[in-house]
């Protein structure tokens, strides 16, 4: 193992560990939100010197992590207050309880500090699967669609998917959007069980099954967009390329 400083365009220096592991088959290189260090894990017996070239030749992908991370004022961490349905959420660590409960504008958290983000993540998944279920199959009714199964993930990238097959997946980070966003993002992949393609059709099948109509998944996409970052950029664990 090895470390070294790797400084990136914008002038900020960043601590990157080098080091070999057993199990690699590629070298990969990850961003650690908590230090806010770098890291190269490579195969065995691949010099460290092709890691800090193939860290230097990603410095702006190290900087754009950086950048957006630096932005991000909410963590799932105790104490944090994070974006919560349209307002703001409190997380408390409950030292003395092994409870996760949700009271008013706080959730509070019990169990070992060290898996208090996890712990967060599993109670909003189960939050998210009890709100989103009865909306993805009544909606689906309404569609005379049937739904193979229903799944909540710790997806970073997109809020939902639909599969050829008929099972859709969301994000836990939906139990934290306002209710007229969870019940677009619900009608949105109900309305891919019909139309697999983002064309006029699916868009007016979409309008078809949202509570509120076109009115409403014009509202939820503009709150999305301006507000639906912060919540999509909690994260649980080192981002990696």
């Amino acid at each position: 193992m090895e470390q070294r400083e790797l400084r990136l365009d914008g002038g900020q220096v960043l601590t990157l560990t080098l080091r070999h592991h057993a199990r690699a088959r590629r070298i990969k290189l990850s961003l650690d939100h908590r230090s806010r260090s770098a890291r190269v894990t490579l195969p065995p017996g691949v010099p460290l010197a092709l890691g800090w070239r193939f860290a230097e030749e990603n410095r702006a992908w190290l900087s754009d992590k950086l950048a957006r991370l630096n932005q991000q004022q909410a963590k799932i961490e105790p104490g944090a207050i994070i974006p919560f349905q349209g307002g703001q959420l409190e997380l408390l660590h409950e030292p003395f309880s092994r409870r996760v409960w949700l009271e008013e504008s706080r959730l509070h958290v019990g169990g070992d500090p060290q898996f208090f983000a996890r712990r967060v993540a599993d109670f909003f998944t189960g939050y998210t699967r009890q709100d989103l279920s009865p909306r993805v199959l009544a909606k689906a009714k309404q569609l005379g669609k049937s739904v193979k199964r229903i799944s909540i993930r710790d997806q970073k990238t997109r809020w939902g998917s639909c599969s050829a097959r008929g099972s859709l997946s969301f994000s836990w980070r939906i139990g934290l959007t306002p209710e007229l966003v969870r019940d677009y993002l619900a009608a949105h992949e109900v309305a891919h069980l019909a139309e697999m393609n983002h064309g006029p059709k699916f868009w007016a099948t979409c309008d078809r099954i949202c509570t509120q109509g076109k009115a409403q998944r014009l509202e939820a996409e503009a709150w999305l967009k301006a507000s639906g970052g912060a919540i999509m950029a909690l994260a649980l664990e080192a981002e990696s390329l």
